[in-house]
């Protein structure tokens, strides 16, 4: 479909959707969106949808991220979005955008396509555009000590950020893959981690920033640490929550390219 330059597929069922997409060739297409929930769907594996069924889609889809100005990734344990936050308004002359949202799908499908779809498209960005940013949500139920997840998490440069706030996530297990020591270290691109101040210890955060940042070729050299502090009704244990030693707390602020914040302020309980 040569002439086509609009597309928008919006919540339909997932037989449906792969039937559409495997036989559509769209070259010229500038405007796609695709919106896909595999709750509402019954008799259909949603990773096929990740796995085979975009694939004519996709080299459209790395190329549309570069002529669009502020495109955005965010990655949870049963969803991905992928695109511009808002669709630009419709003229005459169309300007390129598209924007994925499927949810309900397997966390290992979603990051393999990650990582063979998103993260190549990455780099190549031009002057004056905004880099790529990408968000992964850890909720408890992200099995990041999968081997096979593991190995299409670890070299992620399209996660720029990670947040993981609730109390169920095991934070020690967060910082230890963060630091691990290895040819190559997790997430090279991470600037932002946002986690909550429990059952962890300051020395743990400490040891991290101190791992990834022995290896300053590999990685972007800035790290911003947001800590929050307060305590919500699904944090039990008040002898759980991070004591934070100052001489510690000072000596991770005194690293170059290190910052420490906390929204709820440095002495909430």
């Amino acid at each position: 479909l040569v002439h086509l330059k609009s597309l928008t597929i919006d919540q339909m069922d997932g037989s449906a959707i792969d039937y559409i997409v495997r036989r559509i060739e769209a070259p010229n297409c500038i405007q796609f969106q695709l919106a896909y929930d595999g709750e509402r769907t019954e008799d259909y594996d949603p990773s096929l949808l990740l796995d085979s069924a975009l694939a004519l889609f996709e080299p459209l889809l790395q190329d549309l991220v570069h002529r669009m100005p502020n495109p955005y990734l965010s990655i949870d344990s049963d969803s991905l979005f992928w695109g511009q936050h808002a669709s630009p308004s419709f003229e005459s002359d169309l300007t390129p955008f598209f924007h994925l949202g499927i949810e309900e799908v397997p966390f290992l499908a979603v990051i393999r396509w990650v990582d063979r779809v998103v993260d190549p498209a990455r780099s190549d960005r031009g002057p004056g555009q905004w880099p790529l940013v990408g968000s992964l949500h850890v909720p408890s139920t992200t099995p990041l000590a999968d081997p096979e997840i593991a190995s299409h998490l670890k070299h992620l440069k399209s996660v720029t950020q990670i947040s993981a706030e609730v109390s169920t996530v095991d934070i020690r297990q967060l910082f230890e893959i963060l630091g691990e020591a290895g040819p190559e270290p997790w997430f090279p691109y991470l600037r932002h981690l946002n986690v909550h101040a429990y059952r962890w210890e300051a020395r743990e955060l400490l040891e991290m920033i101190r791992a990834r940042l022995s290896r300053p070729s590999q990685l972007v050299p800035q790290l911003t640490v947001i800590i929050r502090r307060q305590i919500f009704p699904n944090f039990p244990e008040a002898g759980n929550r991070v004591i934070f030693d100052p001489d510690i707390l000072h000596e991770i602020r005194a690293m170059k390219g290190v910052s420490v914040l906390y929204p709820d302020g440095e002495d909430a309980n």
